[in-house]
């Protein structure tokens, strides 16, 4: 589910907006409630400070230059599809997270908590 700001939330049409609440109900266990989760599905949270999607213009930004140095338009259009493609197909895939969310799952997945 992609983050929506309060604003846009209060304006979206009510199947749309339910389809929002649906989601978060099929993620929470019965009788439980996420606060957090619900504030965000209602656009009551801030918004995310790096998704996957912005990382990727900000990689382009930073290191653009140095990864692309004598390569001709269409190296550089090759060198760029497989990243832009594997971004896609992450953000299809997991839906698109910010820089936070994959800090906690690595460290769920190394054992931190």
């Amino acid at each position: 589910m992609r983050f929506l700001s309060y604003d846009k939330v209060a304006r979206l049409p009510v199947p749309e907006l339910m389809k929002r609440v649906d989601a978060y109900v099929e993620k929470v266990k019965p009788g439980k409630t996420d606060r957090i989760e619900a504030a965000a599905v209602l656009g009551m949270v801030e918004p995310p400070k790096i998704t996957v999607t912005r990382a990727l213009e900000l990689f382009w930004q930073i290191a653009e230059k140095d990864r692309t140095r004598g390569k001709d338009e269409d190296q550089v259009r090759r060198w760029k599809n497989p990243r832009k493609k594997a971004i896609a197909n992450f953000v299809k895939v997991i839906e698109e997270i910010s820089s936070d969310d994959l800090l906690d799952c690595s460290a769920r997945n190394v054992g931190i908590s």
